[in-house]
């Protein structure tokens, strides 16, 4: 049966997070968000690496249970987030995420007291990447790089968990046609990577800068808002 490897120290894991780095992302995140989709989007992700760096924790050693690539797509091109000394790596380990992040900031938080308080208070917050939001969306040369990424890391770890990839973004494409065929032509090579444990998963991260409640699986397209799925290409 597939998909039954856990991610450990002898058959670690694949992680490739694709970041919007597009113009559009300088826009406000939902209708009551002041901050940008590009700021929103750069904080959950650093916090979600904070969260793997966390789990790999064993007693006072960090076990290297996976290995993470975050390739930001916008002006500047196809390129790896990361930044300080992980600048240009395609992946990272637990270890070398938890040793060299950008930087360590404070940053105001809600947090629960042991008498069921919610108080605001300053938590230390690791910083691997900033928020980026210039010019084009190239979508398609993405997917093409986490296809290479993927395919490359496969072929070292073939009893592994598959990779999985995680593309954030907030509209369309912008060198994949107007009919979308260069996109579908990107996916398409992706579904074919495969460890012995079964096939690359791809995730789909849509974020708006309208508001409303969380979408989460869909089943048809007309209950997707239009401008999640035809809006213009910037």
């Amino acid at each position: 049966m597939a998909y039954e490897q856990r991610w450990s120290s002898d058959r670690p894991g694949c992680l490739i997070i694709l970041i919007d780095q597009s113009g559009s992302m300088s826009e406000a995140f939902g209708a009551n968000e002041a901050r940008s989709k590009a700021e929103v989007s750069a904080t959950v992700v650093n916090k979600a690496l904070a969260e793997l760096v966390d789990s790999a924790v064993d007693g006072s050693a960090i076990r290297d249970r996976f290995d993470v690539a975050v390739v930001g797509y916008g002006g500047a091109g196809v390129l790896s987030a990361f930044g300080g000394e992980l600048r240009g790596v395609h992946f990272a380990t637990a270890s070398e995420l938890s040793a060299r992040p950008l930087r360590i900031e404070e940053r105001p938080t809600e947090v629960v007291t042991l008498a069921g308080d919610i108080v605001r208070r300053n938590v230390k917050f690791r910083v691997w990447l900033d928020p980026v939001a210039d010019s084009t969306t190239p979508m398609r040369a993405a997917l093409t790089t986490a296809y290479e990424l993927a395919s490359g890391w496969t072929q070292q770890h073939q009893d592994s968990f598959p990779p999985v990839v995680l593309n954030v973004t907030d509209g369309m494409p912008t060198d994949a046609g107007d009919d979308l065929s260069g996109l579908l032509s990107a996916v398409g090579p992706l579904r074919d990577v495969e460890t012995r444990d079964g096939s690359l998963l791809l995730w789909t991260c849509h974020i708006t800068a309208e508001g409303g409640p969380r979408i989460s699986w869909p089943s048809a397209v007309d209950t997707i808002p239009h401008s999640l799925y035809d809006s213009s290409f910037r």
